[in-house]
């Protein structure tokens, strides 16, 4: 397959499943591998002055999803770019996420990357109109007395629901949003610091499936 003509002179961003190796530590140990499975992503590197920005999060990010020593793990997606593009984008961050039911990690790429203090917004959540709760919590908040413009009554209303139902969700859900972060953590630091498949890590990957169903 021929190379694309990019110009050298812009910002380039490529991020994929490459399907290709970087280097003998793209792979876990145990398995060898051969000066020709690096040769065609290193040239693609070299034509276009590419190069990987760094991440953080799990190293690999594929799994044969076997268990002791059938497992393999490799990193085969990842982010490249020249340098033009980190002149553009200083504040580029690459998050290996945990894997929880694929065969790859996914990528999280934030190209102007801060902390963000900004109020969550309100979702309606699928699973609340399962418990025949959530009705009597909309039609108490909504019989609430408001005195005011007809705009006003209606906003007041939107806005002693909404309160309702988050107090609501965090008592008999408790914090789906937060419980799936935590997950997710305890599950990255598992898989960062462990490189096998454990019953530690199925459970947690069990346990994330559950909260993502929810």
């Amino acid at each position: 397959m021929p190379l694309p003509h990019i110009p050298l002179d812009e910002p380039a961003f490529y991020i994929s499943d490459f399907n290709a190796l970087l280097g003998p530590e793209d792979k876990n140990v145990g398995f060898e591998v051969d000066d020709i499975d690096f040769f065609n992503i290193r040239n693609f590197c070299n034509v276009f002055d590419l190069h990987d920005p760094g991440f953080s999060g799990p190293r690999f990010t594929w799994s044969n999803m076997q268990q002791g020593p059938d497992l393999i793990l490799e990193r085969l997606d990842r982010c490249l770019i020249n340098q033009y593009a980190e002149f553009f984008c200083p504040k580029l961050c690459v998050n290996n996420i945990p894997r929880d039911s694929s065969y790859h990690f996914p990528m999280h790429i934030g190209f102007n990357f801060e902390d963000n203090f900004m109020p969550k917004p309100f979702h309606f959540m699928a699973m609340w109109m399962e418990d025949p709760t959530c009705r009597d919590i909309i039609a108490n908040a909504w019989s609430v007395n408001v005195v005011g413009s007809p705009a006003y009554k209606l906003n007041a209303k939107f806005l002693n629901t909404k309160k309702g139902l988050r107090d609501w969700n965090k008592t008999s859900f408790g914090n789906i949003q937060t419980n799936i972060k935590t997950t997710r953590e305890e599950l990255a630091d598992l898989q960062t610091s462990n490189r096998t498949d454990s019953s530690s890590t199925s459970i947690l990957r069990a346990r994330l499936e559950y909260l993502y169903n929810l």
